[in-house]
C-alpha cells in the first residue's frame, strides 16, 4: 500500500484502508432509516432531519429528477452548500 503523507497524523490503531460492500449508496440511508428511523439525520440551524424523513425526502428527490427524465447512468451535477438539501440530492 502506498504511503501517503496524513498516515503520519493518524493515530495508533486508525486503519490505513477501509473494506466496505459494494452496494449503492442510498442503500446506507435506508438502512439507517430501517434501524433508527426517529434519529437524527442532519441538524441544521436547529432544524432536525430524522433518518425516516431524509429516506422519504431523498425518494421525492429521485422522483423529481425521473419527472425531468433523468435515467439511470445519467450524470447529474450538484453544486450545492453545505446544507440538508445537499445530503437529499447527493
Amino acid at each position: 500500500m502506498k504511503e501517503h503523507p496524513w498516515f503520519k497524523r493518524y493515530d495508533k490503531g486508525v486503519p490505513r484502508t477501509i473494506d466496505y460492500p459494494a452496494v449503492p449508496l442510498y442503500y446506507f440511508l435506508e438502512e439507517s432509516a430501517r434501524k433508527y428511523p426517529d434519529k437524527p439525520c442532519t441538524i441544521f440551524k436547529g432544524a432536525t432531519i430524522s433518518y425516516k424523513e431524509m429516506d422519504l425526502l431523498t425518494d421525492k428527490v429521485a422522483a423529481a429528477l425521473a419527472a425531468l427524465g433523468v435515467k439511470k447512468g445519467d450524470r447529474v451535477g450538484v453544486f450545492m452548500p453545505n446544507t440538508p438539501q445537499f445530503v437529499m440530492a447527493y
